[in-house]
């Protein structure tokens, strides 16, 4: 491991690169929150369009916990919950098995195509949205929610509210809700990332190059800051206290000495701090950004973005 220090100061506020890291082996996955780690093979033959010939599953200190061959699935979706889902396109429909921790199957259920996936950090739900809207599959393989449709959308890490995006149109949904509980209105249609503050007090938006801080307890937009034509955004963070944390870069054909990503601290739509990231090659790029630190509401966290090749870690203090 490389640590370095690196700082940035900015109207009082300090940013400071602590660790840079080597990224995991790109040959495993982790679920969301890092519980587990796994490894899929595919093959040519079999059931879909990518048949899965092999499934691994790895606890968080690589010890095996199950291990599967031709499941008869083509997709293949972790929880932090100790469960894990597979997917089958198939006829129009969309084939789900449910399995244990131990990969023993629990359920099968079908929805429609074409669909996407995604898990919450708590796990407790896969959510599939297609045309029939967002639907919350327990680990029983049973719907448990339907909520509003959305080409792009986000469970909050505890799975209460679900934000989703249809073209310039966000709705906001609590857990279980017909009716979205906000509704909020673009400044265009190119969403980059979507981040809900940990109580899920906030909901900060980012589109190609701007940055939005809703309310959701009274529900309105707080600010927006536009970074300028030259910054594509591609992920962000948001603390309880609305600080908002973004990964971007700069048009490459501009950058200086490699200086092609960036990590900017906001507050009251005011950019605080910036610092650049350089890239290792032309194909590195920010996948990630997400918050950590019990002391978040105080001034004091640690910010994690994750690029292609690295894991790089700020403290962030007043």
């Amino acid at each position: 491991m490389m640590s370095v220090i690196l700082s940035l100061s900015l109207f009082g506020l300090n940013l400071q690169m602590v660790e840079q890291n080597a990224a995991p082996d790109k040959a495993y996955q982790h679920s969301l929150a890092g519980n587990y780690l796994y490894h899929v093979d595919y093959t040519r033959e079999g059931r879909g369009e990518t048949p899965i010939s092999g499934f691994s599953l790895f606890d968080r200190e690589h010890h095996p916990v199950a291990e599967l061959s031709s499941p008869g699935i083509e997709m293949v979706f972790v929880s932090d919950a100790g469960w894990f889902a597979g997917a089958l396109n198939q006829g129009g429909k969309v084939e789900l098995t449910f399995f244990d921790r131990s990969g023993q199957v629990r359920a099968r259920a079908e929805t429609d195509q074409p669909a996407n996936y995604a898990f919450s950090r708590a796990g407790n739900y896969l959510y599939v949205s297609n045309d029939r809207g967002v639907q919350a599959f327990d680990a029983q393989g049973r719907v448990r929610a339907r909520m509003g449709p959305g080409a792009e959308f986000l469970p909050s890490a505890d799975d209460r509210l679900l934000a989703t995006v249809n073209r310039d149109r966000l709705d906001v949904f609590r857990f279980g809700t017909g009716a979205p509980v906000a509704t909020f209105r673009l400044g265009t249609v190119l969403l980059r990332n979507l981040a809900f503050s940990p109580s899920g007090r906030y909901l900060a938006v980012a589109e190609r190059s701007a940055v939005s801080l809703y309310s959701l307890k009274s529900p309105a937009r707080i600010w927006r800051t536009e970074f300028g034509s030259a910054v594509s955004l591609l992920a962000l963070c948001v603390s309880d206290n609305g600080r908002v944390f973004c990964g971007g870069e700069i048009g490459r054909a501009r950058a200086e000495h490699g200086q092609a990503g960036f990590l900017s601290a906001l507050e009251d739509g005011r950019e605080l701090d910036r610092q650049a990231i350089g890239y290792i090659d032309d194909h590195e790029t920010i996948n990630a950004v997400t918050l950590s630190g019990a002391r978040a509401e105080h001034g004091q966290a640690r910010v994690e973005v994750k690029t292609t090749s690295r894991r790089l870690v700020f403290e962030v203090e007043r």
